[in-house]
């Protein structure tokens, strides 16, 4: 239920609608820097900037017009692969869209918001872009 955050944006299981498969992200910012663990600088596009259904939305919009990769879960926790969502040019920053969950953690932690509809859909529409690129991707254990 929470892809990045602290904040429930669904009033449904994740797992339960994509095939009882888990979806979540693990991140640490104090890991040190060495090669294959240099995802987390990998910023958001967008940020929420005001509270209420407009600013969730506004957020959901400008974040996904310029985000060009997405973390998914790859082989055990706390792996994470990052995935290109469309073509990215030689030089071209990579932005993600860490959801609105995190930005209204750091804008607001204590206040709560109407999960409307027009909200659910825009968490939902994220979450089935990860997990369309996390099944795009392939894990072999042996």
């Amino acid at each position: 239920q929470y892809l990045i955050g602290s904040r429930p944006l669904l009033t449904q299981n994740v797992a339960e609608l994509f095939d009882g498969d888990s979806l979540f992200i693990d991140v640490n910012p104090n890991r040190e820097d060495e090669v294959g663990w240099m995802s987390h600088y990998i910023n958001d596009g967008a940020t929420v900037t005001a509270l209420g259904e407009e600013g969730v939305l506004d957020y959901y919009t400008r974040s996904g017009l310029v985000k060009n990769c997405v973390h998914v879960p790859f082989g055990p926790c706390p792996v994470l692969a990052t995935v290109a969502t469309r073509k990215i040019k030689k030089g071209e920053e990579l932005l993600t869209t860490y959801g609105a969950s995190y930005w209204l953690d750091v804008l607001a932690p204590d206040s709560e918001l109407d999960l409307t509809e027009a909200i659910q859909e825009e968490a939902m529409n994220t979450a089935k872009d990860i997990y369309t690129s996390m099944k795009s991707i392939q894990v072999t254990y042996q």
